[in-house]
């Protein structure tokens, strides 16, 4: 994407996302930057893996309120999502995205696409697993002990909610598979990515996330996004 259809695009996105009031005036800042450093990468698929995770978060999120209100798990009860929010799920994918770009010797520009898109799957997965997992319901239970425990529980897991994970990272490599390279096993690729970084996300909050304090869940989150971007590179 040339330099001033990036700018045009991302300013564009980030008066989308203020006027949505699902976010802060700084989340719609941040958001829009980080729609300008995809616009950057050496395809179009992180951008739309971008756009694509922003979407579904958004409309997952708002899903089922009522019943998540019920359940005192509605995320939005907090308030709108600010700039932390925005960083810790897709700064990591940011980040290769920028190195790739300034410094293709350290990384080549197609790798840091790939590996922007597993991040990008891994933050998806995660998002749709807890959203819709806990709309679906189910039995939740403990990652690492597979004892059951009650909904919301940092680390728990639920079948439904694995299956809607499955499906976000899933979506996020089909709207960039033909996009990352232009190679078929690239879906593939992406999806374990976003399997993996969803896993780590859970088995992160049933381990760390009690002790991180205020900002436990982005930091966990952004764990996962560095997993799912690690794990493309690496495969």
């Amino acid at each position: 994407m040339s330099l001033g259809w990036a700018i045009f695009v991302s300013l564009s996105l980030g008066c989308g996302f203020w006027l949505s009031k699902s976010v802060t005036k700084s989340g719609a800042v941040s958001g829009s930057l980080l729609a300008f450093t995809f616009a950057l990468a050496a395809n179009l698929g992180p951008f739309f893996g971008f756009a694509t995770f922003v979407l579904l978060g958004l409309w997952s999120s708002k899903f089922g309120a009522g019943k998540k209100k019920s359940l005192g798990v509605f995320q939005n009860e907090k308030g709108p999502r600010s700039w932390i929010h925005a960083v810790a799920n897709c700064g990591f994918g940011a980040m290769f995205v920028l190195v790739g770009y300034f410094s293709p010797s350290l990384l080549h520009p197609e790798l840091a696409a790939l590996m922007a898109g597993g991040s990008l799957a891994a933050v998806c997965a995660d998002t749709m697993a807890s959203e819709w997992g806990t709309y679906l319901g189910g039995n939740p239970r403990d990652v690492l002990t597979w004892q059951q425990v009650k909904i919301g529980t940092d680390g728990a897991v639920t079948w439904p909610g694995t299956l809607c994970g499955l499906m976000g990272a899933a979506l996020i490599a089909l709207a960039m598979v033909d996009l990352t390279g232009g190679y078929h096993h690239n879906f593939l690729l992406l999806l374990v990515a976003g399997v993996i970084g969803n896993f780590a996300d859970s088995v992160f909050g049933a381990t760390i996330q009690p002790y991180l304090g205020k900002h436990g869940g982005s930091l966990v989150n952004a764990m996962c996004a560095l997993v799912g971007g690690t794990i493309a590179g690496l495969i």
